[in-house]
């Protein structure tokens, strides 16, 4: 059953994914409904833009094995502490035995990710962070965002469409309170512009 809501992870990195989500006691709903955002994102992203966002290094699948490993494990560092839990999370992933059979790329790019999920966005440590890899930084881009579509746990955002116009990405979605509108818009959406070049807005409905 796992596999099936899972499509684009092998059998072996979601059984390491998920025994570590259990092993650190991590909020395996919260996570797996920003895998959903995540994916859904990146989907409506690359399907509306007209530059192939991957390179012979970073195909699609490459990358959506990187988002979903990232969006699954990026609050493990809870686990440790709440306080800078990014970090930690960055720890357990490049350290957990389970991770030791992934190949050394995959675990150093998701360590990223997990890290860059969380603190505030500045430009200049994200270009450096992210040196010469640009589609990474999409990728924590569009984790951030997910993350931030359910800072309220409450799993009742349903996500209803994700187009381009006029320069900006129009993310468009239903059950987002007015609290959560603002955090993604002033907090976690910050990093979007730098990484893809233009601005999202997000629009919400009441109702589907």
């Amino acid at each position: 059953m796992i596999a099936l809501r899972h499509p684009t992870l092998s059998s072996d990195l979601l059984h390491s994914a998920f025994e570590m989500m259990r092993l650190y006691e991590t909020d395996s709903a919260h996570c797996e409904r920003v895998e959903a955002y995540a994916q859904q994102i990146f989907s409506w992203m690359y399907a509306e833009s007209d530059a192939t966002p991957y390179s012979a290094a970073e195909d699609e699948a490459g990358l959506r094995t990187r988002l979903s490993l990232a969006t699954l494990l990026h609050d493990i560092g809870h686990y440790i502490a709440d306080k800078g839990h990014h970090r930690h999370s960055r720890y357990l992933v490049l350290s957990a035995r389970q991770t030791q059979t992934w190949q050394t790329l995959l675990r150093s790019d998701v360590a990223a990710l997990v890290f860059a999920h969380r603190k505030p966005a500045k430009r200049a440590w994200l270009n450096d962070y992210f040196d010469n890899r640009p589609t990474l930084f999409q990728l924590a881009a569009i984790l951030r965002v997910a993350d931030g579509l359910d800072r309220g746990r409450a799993g009742s955002v349903q996500l209803l469409s994700g187009t381009h116009r006029q320069r900006q990405f129009h993310l468009e979605a239903v059950g987002v309170s007015d609290f959560v509108a603002k955090h993604l818009t002033e907090k976690k959406a910050d990093a979007w512009k730098w990484a893809f070049g233009h601005s999202l807005v997000l629009k919400t409905r009441l109702t589907p």
